[in-house]
């Protein structure tokens, strides 16, 4: 309907603009919202005041609550079986990645990790997206990288083995990211410069510590070169650093696998005819987590408005969170207020 609408008259342009970007807003915020928010903007419905104020664990969410949301956000073909895989195999609260395999079915792996918080340098990043680094070796040091002198030597090596490697350290100088990014792109180094935010993931949030970054490396078998031990990145030889399996990159840090790790991480390979595909599986399967999470969280949609649409749309029938249905509610009402006090606004033409 909206697309249909003149673009040219600046008043139809004005609340068309307001009713999308009410629904996708709402939709943003919460997974689930917008199609509460259309359907409010459709047809008049009394919220039940005393439901926004309802008890969480009065309304709790049961596994075929789950099952549903995952049917009424993927239907019932082939990734909603993939996500109920990942549901069982932990997935909701995990971090994941995306890979291929040459078999014809999906394959669903879970293991433990320990996370270094931090981020691939910003100015490496931003050319480069890497979620995943298969046998590398990790080169920490418990300070800054204050030159390209420093490591020279050991990158001369890298390149030479052809090996990948991370590199760790709370501060890294933009001529080293620089030239590591330089050489990346001309696939003369596969080495990522990975900035520390804090060694050690605790529940208080404060500055890493020298005690940190030895007993984390400590713990995930790191080899960390710090002054303390009289040790210098200059001193070091390729040979003194260990290679791992394969290290994992998130929006909050690097995660190694670990049978003592606190955090979970789900690989899914997805058959290597379906690469064209992966992009809209890895999309859909994101989107079911965050529904899935949602309703986990905050219980289901209040069955008054869940019945109130299926007896005006047959063929729908929403299984979204309450969070996502308030979230609606809101976008909705401030969507009708600004189309009512539309004739307040003064268009320049």
């Amino acid at each position: 309907m909206l697309s249909g609408w003149s673009q040219n008259d600046p008043l139809d342009l004005a609340i068309r603009n307001i009713i999308i970007n009410s629904i996708l807003s709402a939709e943003n915020k919460q997974i689930g919202a917008g199609i509460i928010c259309a359907y409010l903007l459709i047809n008049r419905h009394n919220i039940d005041e005393t439901a926004k104020r309802r008890d969480t664990l009065k309304h709790r969410a049961e596994v075929a609550d789950i099952d549903n949301t995952l049917r009424y956000f993927l239907g019932s073909g082939l990734i909603y079986n993939l996500m109920q895989q990942i549901v069982r195999a932990g997935g909701l609260s995990a971090s994941w990645n995306f890979d291929f395999t040459h078999t014809n079915s999906f394959i669903v792996q879970t293991y433990l990790t320990k996370e270094i918080l931090g981020e691939i340098h910003p100015l490496f990043s931003e050319r480069e997206k890497i979620s995943r680094l298969d046998s590398p070796l990790i080169i920490a040091i418990d300070g800054v990288i204050e030159s390209l002198g420093e490591i020279d030597h050991i990158l001369q090596d890298l390149a030479s083995e052809k090996c990948n490697a991370v590199i760790c350290a709370t501060g890294i100088v933009p001529d080293v990211v620089t030239t590591l990014s330089e050489n990346w792109l001309a696939s003369k180094l596969s080495v990522v410069p990975f900035t520390v935010r804090e060694w050690k993931v605790t529940s208080i949030r404060e500055n890493a510590s020298k005690e940190d970054a030895l007993e984390t490396c400590q713990e995930l078998n790191i080899k960390c070169v710090s002054a303390e031990l009289g040790e210098t990145l200059r001193s070091a030889s390729l040979d003194d650093f260990i290679k791992h399996d394969h290290i994992l990159f998130s929006r909050q840090g690097m995660a190694l696998p670990n049978s003592r790790g606190t955090s979970q991480h789900v690989e899914i390979r997805v058959p290597k005819r379906m690469a064209s595909l992966i992009g809209v599986i890895s999309d859909r399967c994101k989107v079911a987590q965050k529904a899935c999470t949602g309703v986990t969280k905050s219980g289901t949609c209040n069955s008054s408005l869940i019945e109130t649409i299926t007896n005006k749309n047959e063929n729908i029938r929403p299984h979204v969170s309450h969070s996502a249905e308030l979230v609606g509610v809101r976008a909705a009402t401030s969507c009708r207020r600004l189309m009512d006090n539309i004739g307040s606004i003064v268009l320049r033409v």
